[in-house]
């Protein structure tokens, strides 16, 4: 059954136990972060990179690089995070627009589902396979998005009525998600001008 949550007050700064690194190969260069809590898959690092075709996901585990797939219509892609299970999230461009979400598990790609009308922009995994982000149409509207078991929740409605901070906090981007289902959310204090961008614990 899907959780309920409630909003704690502005953490004043996010805080997570991954380190940003730069690794060079046959792609020009490359962002990735590495897991450093240890587990089966600790050694493997997601990356992208720009090559003549622009950019693409990869896995670097020992040595190795491996391509991640995208669709027969994206025109670039990336990845954004790894759990310990090596499963990885990212998406992928067409054109100059966001195409979508993705997820490699088990050696299969699968596309990530957004809310109607809206495109989904995935941030963070845990070694349970939740994973975090947001939809969005292109404007800059965005809708914090939590998938369990790939299928999207608007952290939003999962507040409850009655929490004190909810009239004065929007929610905007999840960004993380830890393996006890903590979620650090970026937000607004909209009960304050100008409005602080913050950050939220679900």
């Amino acid at each position: 059954s899907f959780f309920r949550t409630s909003i704690s007050r502005p953490l004043s700064r996010a805080k997570t136990s991954w380190n940003g690194a730069l690794c060079t190969t046959r792609f020009a260069s490359c962002s990735n972060t590495v897991d450093e809590t240890g587990g089966d898959d600790a050694s493997a690092v997601r990356c992208f990179g720009r090559t003549d075709q622009g950019f693409r996901p990869f896995i670097w585990r020992e040595g190795t690089m491996t391509e991640l797939p995208l669709p027969p219509e994206a025109t670039s892609g990336f990845a954004s995070d790894i759990n310990r299970r090596g499963d990885v999230i990212g998406g992928f461009w067409v054109g100059d627009e966001l195409g979508g979400a993705l997820v490699w598990s088990n050696g299969e790609r699968a596309l990530l589902p957004g809310l109607p009308g809206l495109v989904p922009f995935v941030r963070g995994i845990n070694d349970r396979g939740d994973i975090v982000g947001s939809v969005g149409d292109g404007t800059g509207f965005e809708v914090p998005v939590l998938w369990r078991n790939r299928v999207p929740i608007n952290l939003n409605e999962l507040i409850p009525a009655d929490d004190p901070l909810k009239s004065c906090s929007r929610l905007d981007v999840a960004d993380a998600i830890n393996n006890s289902g903590m979620i650090a959310v970026f937000g607004v204090d909209v009960c304050v001008t100008p409005s602080p961008l913050s950050t939220y614990r679900l």
